[in-house]
């Protein structure tokens, strides 16, 4: 049995452990993301998902340094959102908090 050694382990693909293991993986470090399934990949058929993500700037330049922004014909700067879960959980914020237009 061959031992695979890793000097990280992220586990989940979302889009922060993935970018995660980009960015690892280009600073040279030897890298294993885990997924506990395999995509959903169907209604991809159009090139993109209808997932909503709020990314701050800072993070937008992070994922752009790792060539990962997907470009602008589908975003729109967003000022403010109340989130709602589904056990009444809820979340309010706005880019003025962090001193941000959008």
């Amino acid at each position: 049995m061959k031992v695979l050694q890793y000097d990280v382990i992220v586990v989940g693909g979302g889009l922060v452990g993935a970018s995660l293991a980009l960015a690892l993986d280009r600073a040279g470090k030897r890298v294993a993301l885990l997924e506990g399934r395999p995509p959903r990949l169907e209604g991809l058929d159009q090139g993109w998902d209808a997932r909503i993500y709020a990314v701050s700037p800072a993070n937008r330049r992070f994922l752009e340094s790792l060539d990962a922004w997907p470009g602008a014909e589908r975003l729109g700067a967003i000022e403010a959102m109340d989130v709602r879960g589904d056990a009444g959980g809820r979340i309010q914020f706005a880019a003025s908090d962090a001193g941000e237009p959008a």
